[in-house]
Protein backbone atom coordinates (compact mmCIF):
# COMPACT_ATOMS: atom_id res chain seq x y z
CA UNK A 1 0.00 0.00 0.00
CA UNK A 2 2.85 2.28 0.92
CA UNK A 3 4.53 1.27 -2.31
CA UNK A 4 1.33 2.40 -4.47
CA UNK A 5 1.30 5.59 -2.34
CA UNK A 6 4.00 6.66 -3.71
CA UNK A 7 3.44 5.46 -7.76
CA UNK A 8 0.44 7.33 -6.99
CA UNK A 9 2.20 10.82 -5.79
CA UNK A 10 4.42 10.20 -9.00
CA UNK A 11 1.51 10.22 -11.49
CA UNK A 12 0.42 13.81 -10.20
CA UNK A 13 3.91 14.94 -11.05
CA UNK A 14 3.44 13.11 -14.72
CA UNK A 15 -0.09 14.44 -15.52
CA UNK A 16 1.54 18.26 -14.47
CA UNK A 17 4.65 17.51 -16.91
CA UNK A 18 2.00 16.30 -19.92
CA UNK A 19 -1.04 18.33 -19.52
CA UNK A 20 0.42 20.87 -21.10
CA UNK A 21 1.33 19.28 -24.43
CA UNK A 22 -1.28 16.56 -24.08
CA UNK A 23 -4.17 17.81 -23.59
CA UNK A 24 -4.19 21.30 -24.58
CA UNK A 25 -5.11 20.11 -28.72
CA UNK A 26 -6.55 21.71 -31.23
CA UNK A 27 -9.12 18.46 -32.18
CA UNK A 28 -10.49 18.07 -28.68
CA UNK A 29 -13.81 19.28 -27.85
CA UNK A 30 -13.11 23.44 -28.98
CA UNK A 31 -12.69 22.13 -33.36
CA UNK A 32 -15.20 19.45 -32.55
CA UNK A 33 -18.95 20.34 -33.27
CA UNK A 34 -21.50 18.77 -31.64
CA UNK A 35 -23.19 17.85 -35.18
CA UNK A 36 -19.89 16.35 -36.11
CA UNK A 37 -20.04 12.77 -36.78
CA UNK A 38 -17.92 10.26 -35.35
CA UNK A 39 -15.66 8.09 -37.75
CA UNK A 40 -15.78 4.42 -36.53
CA UNK A 41 -12.14 3.45 -35.89
CA UNK A 42 -12.04 -0.19 -34.46
CA UNK A 43 -8.13 0.45 -34.21
CA UNK A 44 -8.42 3.58 -32.56
CA UNK A 45 -11.98 3.42 -30.33
CA UNK A 46 -13.36 6.42 -28.39
CA UNK A 47 -12.62 5.94 -24.83
CA UNK A 48 -14.40 9.17 -23.82
CA UNK A 49 -17.13 11.51 -24.68
CA UNK A 50 -18.49 14.55 -22.92
CA UNK A 51 -21.43 16.02 -23.67
CA UNK A 52 -21.08 13.31 -26.67
CA UNK A 53 -17.72 14.63 -28.51
CA UNK A 54 -15.48 12.15 -28.41
CA UNK A 55 -12.49 13.76 -26.39
CA UNK A 56 -10.26 10.94 -26.25
CA UNK A 57 -9.39 7.57 -28.31
CA UNK A 58 -7.21 4.89 -27.49
CA UNK A 59 -4.01 5.90 -29.21
CA UNK A 60 -3.84 9.54 -27.40
CA UNK A 61 -4.23 7.42 -24.19
CA UNK A 62 -1.88 4.95 -24.93
CA UNK A 63 0.63 7.79 -25.72
CA UNK A 64 -0.24 9.44 -22.41
CA UNK A 65 0.63 6.81 -20.94
CA UNK A 66 4.15 5.68 -22.19
CA UNK A 67 4.96 9.66 -21.51
CA UNK A 68 4.08 8.82 -18.25
CA UNK A 69 6.46 5.98 -17.59
CA UNK A 70 9.62 7.55 -19.09
CA UNK A 71 8.95 10.83 -16.95
CA UNK A 72 8.81 8.25 -14.38
CA UNK A 73 11.68 6.10 -14.23
CA UNK A 74 10.48 5.50 -10.68
CA UNK A 75 7.92 3.39 -11.86
CA UNK A 76 10.33 0.93 -13.66
CA UNK A 77 11.47 -0.35 -10.07
CA UNK A 78 8.15 -1.84 -9.83
CA UNK A 79 8.25 -3.48 -13.15
CA UNK A 80 5.72 -0.96 -14.23
CA UNK A 81 6.78 0.03 -17.91
CA UNK A 82 3.39 0.25 -19.96
CA UNK A 83 -0.15 0.53 -19.26
CA UNK A 84 -0.67 -3.10 -19.86
CA UNK A 85 1.67 -3.58 -16.94
CA UNK A 86 0.37 -1.70 -14.40
CA UNK A 87 -1.39 -2.93 -11.18
CA UNK A 88 -5.09 -2.21 -11.82
CA UNK A 89 -4.89 0.23 -8.85
CA UNK A 90 -2.71 2.76 -11.28
CA UNK A 91 -4.35 1.70 -14.38
CA UNK A 92 -7.56 3.65 -12.83
CA UNK A 93 -5.45 6.09 -11.82
CA UNK A 94 -4.00 6.52 -15.27
CA UNK A 95 -7.52 7.25 -16.91
CA UNK A 96 -8.83 9.10 -13.89
CA UNK A 97 -5.96 11.59 -14.01
CA UNK A 98 -6.90 12.06 -18.10
CA UNK A 99 -10.78 12.13 -17.68
CA UNK A 100 -9.92 15.34 -14.96
CA UNK A 101 -7.79 16.60 -17.50
CA UNK A 102 -10.25 16.51 -20.08
CA UNK A 103 -12.99 18.41 -18.26
CA UNK A 104 -10.59 20.85 -17.19
CA UNK A 105 -9.84 21.81 -21.27
CA UNK A 106 -13.40 21.77 -21.69
CA UNK A 107 -14.01 24.32 -18.63
CA UNK A 108 -11.31 26.12 -20.56
CA UNK A 109 -12.88 25.94 -23.66
CA UNK A 110 -16.52 27.34 -21.80
CA UNK A 111 -14.35 30.20 -20.46
CA UNK A 112 -11.87 31.26 -23.65
CA UNK A 113 -9.30 30.92 -21.95
CA UNK A 114 -7.09 30.49 -24.93
CA UNK A 115 -8.26 34.37 -25.86
CA UNK A 116 -7.31 35.38 -22.61
CA UNK A 117 -3.54 37.71 -22.44
CA UNK A 118 -2.46 35.83 -19.53
CA UNK A 119 -3.07 32.32 -21.54
CA UNK A 120 -1.26 34.04 -25.13
CA UNK A 121 2.12 34.94 -22.71
CA UNK A 122 2.06 31.57 -21.36
CA UNK A 123 1.31 29.69 -24.36
CA UNK A 124 3.64 32.04 -26.49
CA UNK A 125 6.89 30.91 -23.69
CA UNK A 126 6.41 27.58 -23.43
CA UNK A 127 6.00 27.19 -26.94
CA UNK A 128 9.28 28.67 -27.22
CA UNK A 129 10.92 26.48 -24.55
CA UNK A 130 9.08 23.50 -26.26
CA UNK A 131 10.64 24.75 -29.86
CA UNK A 132 14.49 24.55 -28.44
CA UNK A 133 13.82 21.58 -26.66
CA UNK A 134 13.24 19.96 -29.85
CA UNK A 135 15.88 21.42 -31.99
CA UNK A 136 18.26 20.14 -28.99
CA UNK A 137 17.10 17.04 -29.06
CA UNK A 138 17.41 17.19 -32.79
CA UNK A 139 21.06 18.29 -32.54
CA UNK A 140 22.20 15.65 -29.48
CA UNK A 141 20.17 13.04 -31.69
CA UNK A 142 22.50 13.31 -35.03
CA UNK A 143 25.08 12.75 -32.41
CA UNK A 144 24.43 10.26 -30.82
CA UNK A 145 23.32 8.21 -33.98
CA UNK A 146 26.96 9.04 -35.90
CA UNK A 147 28.50 7.62 -32.57
CA UNK A 148 29.92 3.79 -33.11
CA UNK A 149 31.60 1.72 -30.26
CA UNK A 150 34.13 -1.00 -31.20
CA UNK A 151 34.56 -4.09 -29.57
CA UNK A 152 37.81 -3.40 -28.30
CA UNK A 153 36.86 -0.13 -26.86
CA UNK A 154 33.93 -1.64 -25.02
CA UNK A 155 36.80 -4.67 -24.08
CA UNK A 156 39.36 -1.62 -22.83
CA UNK A 157 36.55 -0.51 -20.99
CA UNK A 158 35.16 -3.35 -19.27
CA UNK A 159 39.26 -4.17 -18.23
CA UNK A 160 39.70 -0.71 -16.59
CA UNK A 161 36.57 -1.10 -14.45
CA UNK A 162 35.95 -4.60 -13.96
CA UNK A 163 36.60 -4.22 -10.39
CA UNK A 164 33.23 -2.32 -10.21
CA UNK A 165 31.48 -5.44 -12.03
CA UNK A 166 30.72 -6.67 -8.50
CA UNK A 167 28.49 -10.15 -8.93
CA UNK A 168 29.02 -11.37 -5.08
CA UNK A 169 30.98 -8.92 -3.10
CA UNK A 170 31.69 -12.09 -1.51
CA UNK A 171 31.29 -12.35 2.58
CA UNK A 172 33.65 -12.86 5.58
CA UNK A 173 33.63 -15.49 9.23
CA UNK A 174 34.58 -13.16 11.76
CA UNK A 175 34.93 -12.68 15.94
CA UNK A 176 34.93 -10.02 17.66
CA UNK A 177 35.31 -8.35 20.81
CA UNK A 178 33.68 -5.32 22.26
CA UNK A 179 34.52 -2.60 24.77
CA UNK A 180 32.44 0.09 26.55
CA UNK A 181 36.23 2.09 27.06
CA UNK A 182 36.78 3.29 23.43
CA UNK A 183 40.61 4.05 24.57
CA UNK A 184 41.04 0.51 25.46
CA UNK A 185 39.50 -0.85 22.36
CA UNK A 186 42.63 1.47 20.53
CA UNK A 187 44.95 -0.48 22.42
CA UNK A 188 43.36 -3.54 21.79
CA UNK A 189 43.43 -3.01 18.49
CA UNK A 190 46.62 -1.48 17.75
CA UNK A 191 48.36 -4.10 19.90
CA UNK A 192 46.76 -7.10 17.39
CA UNK A 193 46.32 -5.22 14.26
CA UNK A 194 49.08 -3.15 13.89
CA UNK A 195 52.15 -4.13 16.49
CA UNK A 196 50.76 -7.99 15.88
CA UNK A 197 52.33 -8.67 18.99
CA UNK A 198 49.68 -10.55 19.96
CA UNK A 199 46.71 -12.64 18.63
CA UNK A 200 42.86 -11.68 18.96
CA UNK A 201 42.18 -14.94 21.06
CA UNK A 202 45.48 -14.69 23.38
CA UNK A 203 44.99 -11.03 24.04
CA UNK A 204 40.90 -11.30 24.90
CA UNK A 205 42.26 -14.11 27.45
CA UNK A 206 44.45 -11.73 29.34
CA UNK A 207 42.32 -8.96 28.94
CA UNK A 208 39.47 -11.17 30.53
CA UNK A 209 36.94 -10.39 27.77
CA UNK A 210 34.53 -12.82 25.72
CA UNK A 211 35.30 -13.91 21.83
CA UNK A 212 31.90 -13.53 20.80
CA UNK A 213 31.94 -15.47 17.08
CA UNK A 214 29.61 -13.37 14.39
CA UNK A 215 29.47 -15.89 12.19
CA UNK A 216 29.64 -15.39 8.22
CA UNK A 217 28.90 -11.81 7.83
CA UNK A 218 27.93 -11.02 3.46
CA UNK A 219 29.70 -8.00 2.78
CA UNK A 220 26.59 -6.82 0.44
CA UNK A 221 25.89 -3.74 1.86
CA UNK A 222 22.35 -3.72 0.34
CA UNK A 223 21.12 -6.47 2.22
CA UNK A 224 19.94 -6.13 6.01
CA UNK A 225 21.95 -6.84 8.87
CA UNK A 226 21.48 -9.32 11.72
CA UNK A 227 22.05 -8.91 15.19
CA UNK A 228 24.20 -8.80 16.57
CA UNK A 229 25.85 -8.03 13.58
CA UNK A 230 25.51 -3.99 12.75
CA UNK A 231 25.58 -2.08 9.06
CA UNK A 232 28.49 -0.13 10.47
CA UNK A 233 30.58 -3.29 11.51
CA UNK A 234 29.30 -4.70 7.79
CA UNK A 235 31.00 -1.42 6.53
CA UNK A 236 34.04 -1.32 8.45
CA UNK A 237 34.59 -5.00 7.11
CA UNK A 238 33.65 -3.98 3.28
CA UNK A 239 36.89 -1.49 3.00
CA UNK A 240 39.60 -4.58 4.15
CA UNK A 241 41.96 -5.06 1.31
CA UNK A 242 43.35 -8.73 0.95
CA UNK A 243 45.94 -9.49 3.72
CA UNK A 244 43.99 -7.56 6.15
CA UNK A 245 42.25 -8.91 9.08
CA UNK A 246 41.02 -6.32 11.61
CA UNK A 247 38.82 -3.85 11.68
CA UNK A 248 37.25 -1.49 14.23
CA UNK A 249 33.42 -0.38 14.54
CA UNK A 250 30.93 1.48 17.00
CA UNK A 251 27.79 0.86 17.76
CA UNK A 252 26.25 2.41 20.37
CA UNK A 253 28.49 2.76 23.37
CA UNK A 254 30.12 -0.76 22.30
CA UNK A 255 33.53 -0.30 20.47
CA UNK A 256 34.40 -3.71 18.68
CA UNK A 257 37.29 -5.17 17.33
CA UNK A 258 36.63 -7.43 14.65
CA UNK A 259 38.78 -10.21 13.61
CA UNK A 260 38.46 -12.14 9.96
CA UNK A 261 39.11 -15.61 10.28
CA UNK A 262 38.45 -16.53 7.35
CA UNK A 263 37.09 -14.95 3.69
CA UNK A 264 35.39 -15.86 0.58
CA UNK A 265 36.55 -13.62 -2.21
CA UNK A 266 33.71 -11.66 -4.25
CA UNK A 267 32.98 -12.53 -7.83
CA UNK A 268 32.96 -10.36 -10.68
CA UNK A 269 30.35 -10.31 -13.93
CA UNK A 270 31.85 -11.95 -17.25
CA UNK A 271 32.35 -9.73 -20.02
CA UNK A 272 29.25 -11.37 -22.08
CA UNK A 273 27.20 -10.46 -18.75
CA UNK A 274 27.70 -6.69 -18.81
CA UNK A 275 28.78 -6.20 -22.68
CA UNK A 276 25.47 -4.39 -23.43
CA UNK A 277 25.80 -2.26 -20.45
CA UNK A 278 29.50 -1.00 -20.83
CA UNK A 279 28.88 -0.42 -24.72
CA UNK A 280 26.14 2.16 -23.49
CA UNK A 281 28.28 3.64 -21.31
CA UNK A 282 31.57 3.84 -24.06
CA UNK A 283 28.73 5.33 -25.90
CA UNK A 284 27.50 8.02 -23.56
CA UNK A 285 30.96 9.11 -22.96
CA UNK A 286 32.10 9.90 -26.53
CA UNK A 287 28.86 11.55 -27.01
CA UNK A 288 29.58 13.73 -24.23
CA UNK A 289 32.90 14.87 -25.80
CA UNK A 290 31.36 14.86 -29.10
CA UNK A 291 28.54 17.08 -28.09
CA UNK A 292 30.67 19.69 -26.16
CA UNK A 293 33.21 19.30 -28.86
CA UNK A 294 30.52 20.37 -31.63
CA UNK A 295 29.10 23.44 -29.50
CA UNK A 296 32.70 24.87 -29.31
CA UNK A 297 32.48 24.39 -32.97
CA UNK A 298 29.63 26.20 -33.09
CA UNK A 299 30.49 29.01 -30.71
CA UNK A 300 33.78 29.41 -33.19
CA UNK A 301 31.98 29.62 -36.17
CA UNK A 302 29.18 32.22 -34.68
CA UNK A 303 30.11 35.74 -33.28
CA UNK A 304 29.21 35.23 -29.68
CA UNK A 305 29.11 38.53 -27.77
CA UNK A 306 28.24 38.43 -24.08
CA UNK A 307 26.93 41.08 -21.81
CA UNK A 308 26.03 39.99 -18.70
CA UNK A 309 26.82 43.32 -16.80
CA UNK A 310 22.93 43.28 -16.08
CA UNK A 311 23.74 40.14 -13.84
CA UNK A 312 25.83 41.60 -11.85
CA UNK A 313 25.03 43.13 -8.32
CA UNK A 314 24.50 42.00 -5.40
CA UNK A 315 25.71 43.42 -1.68
CA UNK A 316 29.53 43.79 -1.03
CA UNK A 317 30.09 41.15 1.52
CA UNK A 318 31.82 43.26 3.70
CA UNK A 319 29.18 46.00 3.63
CA UNK A 320 26.36 43.44 4.61
CA UNK A 321 28.79 42.16 7.64
CA UNK A 322 29.13 45.57 9.02
CA UNK A 323 25.15 45.67 8.85
CA UNK A 324 24.80 42.41 10.58
CA UNK A 325 27.29 43.57 13.38
CA UNK A 326 25.43 46.69 13.56
CA UNK A 327 22.48 44.68 14.26
CA UNK A 328 24.40 42.73 17.31
CA UNK A 329 25.38 46.28 19.26
CA UNK A 330 27.69 47.80 16.53
CA UNK A 331 31.10 47.60 15.82
CA UNK A 332 34.45 48.62 17.80
CA UNK A 333 36.67 50.59 16.25
CA UNK A 334 39.10 47.66 16.18
CA UNK A 335 36.58 45.64 14.68
CA UNK A 336 35.94 47.82 11.84
CA UNK A 337 39.92 48.56 11.07
CA UNK A 338 39.93 44.52 11.15
CA UNK A 339 37.40 44.52 8.22
CA UNK A 340 38.55 47.44 6.40
CA UNK A 341 42.03 45.73 6.38
CA UNK A 342 40.40 42.61 4.91
CA UNK A 343 38.62 44.51 2.19
CA UNK A 344 41.59 46.27 1.21
CA UNK A 345 43.72 42.77 0.93
CA UNK A 346 41.15 41.46 -1.22
CA UNK A 347 40.93 44.17 -3.49
CA UNK A 348 45.05 43.62 -3.86
CA UNK A 349 44.72 40.17 -4.26
CA UNK A 350 42.16 40.56 -7.28
CA UNK A 351 44.21 43.26 -9.05
CA UNK A 352 47.18 41.00 -8.62
CA UNK A 353 45.21 38.14 -10.04
CA UNK A 354 43.97 40.50 -13.05
CA UNK A 355 47.53 41.25 -14.30
CA UNK A 356 49.13 39.50 -16.95
CA UNK A 357 51.75 36.56 -15.95
CA UNK A 358 55.42 37.55 -15.92
CA UNK A 359 58.67 35.13 -15.98
CA UNK A 360 61.65 36.19 -14.06
CA UNK A 361 64.98 35.29 -14.88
Amino acid sequence: MKNNSLILASLCGVVLLTGCTQFWKKNDTKSVSRATPVVDDANNPVLLTIDGVPVLRKAEFLEFCEQAMKANPYLASFGIVSYETAPEQIKKQLFDAVVGQKLITCWGVEKNVEHSAEYQDMYAKMAEQLRQALISQSFEKEIFEAITVSDEEVLEEFNRSRDQMIKDPGSVKVVGVSFTDEEKAKVFFDLVARKEEATLARLAKESDVDIVDLGTISLDLRAPASAPVTLGMKRALSTLKDGEYYAQAREGDAHWVLQVVDRVKPTYLAFDEVKEQVANQVRHEKFKVVREARVNELHNNHKVEIDDSSLAGGQDPFALLQQMLAGQGGMTPEMLAELEAAAQAEEEHSEEDSRPATISA
